[in-house]
Protein backbone atom coordinates (compact mmCIF):
# COMPACT_ATOMS: atom_id res chain seq x y z
CA UNK A 1 0.00 0.00 0.00
CA UNK A 2 0.91 3.65 -0.04
CA UNK A 3 3.54 5.21 2.45
CA UNK A 4 2.41 8.56 4.13
CA UNK A 5 4.11 11.02 5.79
CA UNK A 6 3.14 11.63 9.41
CA UNK A 7 1.14 14.56 8.88
CA UNK A 8 -1.24 12.38 6.08
CA UNK A 9 -1.37 9.81 8.44
CA UNK A 10 -2.65 11.35 11.31
CA UNK A 11 -5.07 13.31 9.33
CA UNK A 12 -6.05 9.91 8.17
CA UNK A 13 -6.56 8.29 11.48
CA UNK A 14 -8.48 11.42 12.65
CA UNK A 15 -11.04 11.34 10.17
CA UNK A 16 -11.28 7.38 10.13
CA UNK A 17 -11.74 7.02 13.76
CA UNK A 18 -13.34 10.48 14.96
CA UNK A 19 -10.69 11.13 17.02
CA UNK A 20 -8.37 13.92 17.83
CA UNK A 21 -4.42 12.88 18.04
CA UNK A 22 -1.85 15.36 17.41
CA UNK A 23 1.31 15.09 15.43
CA UNK A 24 3.34 15.59 18.15
CA UNK A 25 1.94 12.69 20.28
CA UNK A 26 2.03 10.89 17.23
CA UNK A 27 5.50 11.15 16.96
CA UNK A 28 6.78 10.53 20.05
CA UNK A 29 5.14 7.31 19.38
CA UNK A 30 7.06 6.74 16.12
CA UNK A 31 10.56 7.80 18.37
CA UNK A 32 9.44 5.21 21.33
CA UNK A 33 8.93 2.29 18.44
CA UNK A 34 5.32 2.22 19.18
CA UNK A 35 4.51 2.63 15.42
CA UNK A 36 6.21 1.16 12.51
CA UNK A 37 7.63 3.61 10.78
CA UNK A 38 10.69 4.22 8.39
CA UNK A 39 13.15 6.95 7.01
CA UNK A 40 12.46 8.13 3.30
CA UNK A 41 15.44 8.17 0.88
CA UNK A 42 17.15 11.37 2.17
CA UNK A 43 16.32 10.63 5.69
CA UNK A 44 14.26 14.17 6.59
CA UNK A 45 10.80 12.36 6.65
CA UNK A 46 8.99 9.05 8.39
CA UNK A 47 6.97 7.34 6.06
CA UNK A 48 3.88 5.32 7.44
CA UNK A 49 2.78 2.23 5.70
CA UNK A 50 -0.91 2.59 5.00
CA UNK A 51 -1.88 -0.49 6.03
CA UNK A 52 -0.47 -0.36 9.28
CA UNK A 53 -3.24 2.11 10.06
CA UNK A 54 -5.29 -0.20 11.91
CA UNK A 55 -2.78 -1.37 14.38
CA UNK A 56 -1.19 1.97 14.85
CA UNK A 57 -5.31 2.85 16.09
CA UNK A 58 -4.98 0.37 18.55
CA UNK A 59 -1.68 1.32 19.82
CA UNK A 60 -2.48 4.86 20.03
CA UNK A 61 -6.04 4.02 21.73
CA UNK A 62 -7.64 5.47 18.95
CA UNK A 63 -9.76 2.38 18.65
CA UNK A 64 -10.26 -0.31 21.72
CA UNK A 65 -8.15 -3.50 21.10
CA UNK A 66 -11.05 -5.51 21.53
CA UNK A 67 -14.52 -5.43 20.80
CA UNK A 68 -17.06 -4.04 23.92
CA UNK A 69 -18.57 -7.09 25.37
CA UNK A 70 -22.22 -7.12 24.93
CA UNK A 71 -24.17 -4.73 28.20
CA UNK A 72 -25.50 -7.58 31.07
CA UNK A 73 -29.23 -7.92 31.47
CA UNK A 74 -29.78 -5.61 35.02
CA UNK A 75 -30.28 -7.78 38.06
CA UNK A 76 -34.39 -8.07 38.40
CA UNK A 77 -34.67 -6.62 41.93
CA UNK A 78 -35.82 -9.50 44.63
CA UNK A 79 -39.07 -9.76 46.41
CA UNK A 80 -39.88 -11.50 49.31
CA UNK A 81 -42.56 -13.59 49.40
CA UNK A 82 -44.12 -14.45 52.82
CA UNK A 83 -45.95 -17.87 53.87
CA UNK A 84 -49.77 -16.28 54.00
Amino acid sequence: MAERKISDTVRSLNAKYGSHCTYQRFFLAIVDGRVPAKRDVSGRFWLIDEADEPLIACTLGLIPAEPAAKPSKPARPRTSRSAA
